[in-house]
């Protein structure tokens, strides 16, 4: 089960390498800043989280194992990797999506499309940190065009040397 990573805070830091490992126990909360759940999925093998974190669904989708320790709208305990996967499925599925373009009805896959593109920008924005040579009227949008989370973008008026 596959798909283009979108779900979660796509736009929060990474997580630090030294908080990566083959189990994520988030029973007891996030407990700190809010990180990109894949920076932290991508490196593990287990998930161990209470019923109603989103984190259940974005592990699964990872090809995580998944031990679900209180009842809650995303797993019950004991529940198995296929009735997990079942219900996520369904909770996918449910909502009418629209275009935030256009505001017409849109479907799953490109819905999942348009944030994976996102995703892939915001990411991509990460290593800008100066731009030069724009006009002072270009700015604002500049600003906007190369936004990405946590940090804001310098212009200067010519590089430096």
């Amino acid at each position: 089960m596959r798909a283009a990573r979108v779900g979660g805070a796509f736009w929060a830091p990474p997580a630090p390498v030294a908080g990566r490992g083959p189990v994520i126990d988030r029973t007891a909360g996030s407990g700190g800043p809010e990180v990109d759940p894949w920076s932290l999925l991508d490196h593990a093998q287990t998930l161990i989280a209470q019923g109603d974190d989103e984190w259940i669904a974005l592990a699964r989708i990872a090809g995580l194992d998944v031990e679900v320790v209180s009842p809650g709208r995303h797993g019950l305990p004991g529940e198995d990797a296929a009735v997990l996967d079942a219900r996520i499925a369904a909770q996918l599925m449910a909502p009418a999506y629209r275009d935030p373009f256009t505001g017409s009805p849109a479907d799953i896959l490109s819905t999942i499309a348009l944030l994976a593109d996102w995703r892939r920008t915001l990411a991509g924005n990460r290593g800008i940190v100066a731009a030069s040579g724009m006009a002072w009227w270009k700015r604002r949008e500049i600003r906007r065009f190369l936004w990405a989370p946590g940090q804001r973008l310098a212009l200067t008026r010519r590089p430096a040397a």
